[in-house]
């Protein structure tokens, strides 16, 4: 047998919103009902005390909950759209959706996937300030 091994992930709070991905994938985490407390909100878990001793807090997943893809794909129901409750996101669709977004926002090249992932390595790296990386999505 293999020993059990653990994930640890860690993600910090960003004061501008429209980056701040704990924030947005713990909004998907609340409306999914996945944690074993009860939490109602975002803000819930911005306010909790954290000991001097601790870096950070600890948030269970209820066990039925972990095999549970976090982005899911959209299926059309007698009163629209919804997210499916099993059916993983595609490739296919977050391409196209990505694409939308591009066409929408009015840039000039395809928006693609490459583009986050360059801005992201980027930013991780410091090489880039926010102004560069919008022109990055620009070119």
């Amino acid at each position: 047998t293999y020993p059990i091994t653990r994930k640890r992930y860690v993600i910090e709070h960003e004061d501008n919103l429209i980056f701040d991905v704990l924030s947005q994938l713990l909004a998907l985490a609340i409306h999914d009902d996945i944690f074993e407390a009860t939490i109602q909100d975002v803000s819930h878990i911005y306010t909790v005390p954290i000991p001097d001793h601790r870096k950070g807090i600890q948030l269970k997943i209820k066990r039925e909950k972990l095999d549970v893809s976090v982005f899911r794909e959209p299926e059309h129901t007698p009163e629209g759209y919804r997210t499916s409750d099993s059916r993983p996101l595609k490739s296919k669709t977050w391409s196209r959706y990505v694409k939308r977004i591009g066409v929408r926002s009015g840039q000039e090249r395809n928006l693609t996937q490459k583009v986050f992932r360059r801005g992201a390595i980027n930013a991780i790296n410091s090489k880039t300030t926010f102004g560069t990386a919008h022109s990055l999505w620009l070119t």
